[in-house]
């Protein structure tokens, strides 16, 4: 999406225009919906997070302050209230797995469907076994594409704090997978 297009539709939400909005966040809902696929580990939990962060990007807008693009905020407002709904989850202490986690992909793949959901879950239950920090980083970090200073100042961490959260977080996911 051009930077300008962004920008247009940006100043049109700003005043009100909600197929404005819809535009801007459509560009980025995907992402957007896999990261909290990642973090909460279920597809139920990930579509509840993102309808919150929608909510929270309109009505927070004014907030925006374009220090970063408007993907990478929607992302952290994502992330965050993904967060959110696994700490509530996890004080609830009431796990809600449906077992398809499975990620919507972009391209076609040559998998069939069951090994796809076999794979999917695989990883669910490997990024489980990560502290929600670590999770989350790396998730903003591989599937969001976000820098690792960005998400520093996202978790409220140092730069190579997080490095070493993300390394250590990919080295634990080895054994798992393998």
């Amino acid at each position: 999406m051009a930077l300008n297009n962004e920008s247009a539709l940006l100043a049109a939400a700003r005043k009100g225009d909600g197929q404005a909005f819809g535009e801007l966040v459509t560009n980025y809902r995907l992402k957007a919906f896999n990261a909290c696929l990642r973090i909460t580990g279920n597809h139920h939990d990930a579509e509840d997070a993102l309808q919150a962060a929608v909510y929270l990007a309109w009505k927070n807008l004014d907030k925006f302050r374009g220090e970063a693009g408007f993907g990478t905020w929607f992302y952290r407002i994502a992330s965050n209230a993904a967060m959110d709904l696994l700490r509530r989850r996890k004080e609830a202490s009431s796990l809600d797995e449906d077992g398809f986690g499975n990620e919507v992909q972009l391209e076609d793949s040559t998998a069939t469907f069951e090994s796809q959901l076999a794979e999917n879950d695989r990883l669910n239950q490997a990024l489980d076994n990560l502290t929600d920090e670590s999770r989350e980083a790396l998730v903003l970090f591989a599937v969001v594409g976000m820098k690792i200073a960005e998400i520093a100042k996202h978790q409220d961490s140092s730069v190579s704090a997080t490095k070493v959260r993300i390394h250590r977080a990919k080295k634990a996911l080895i054994p798992l997978l393998a």
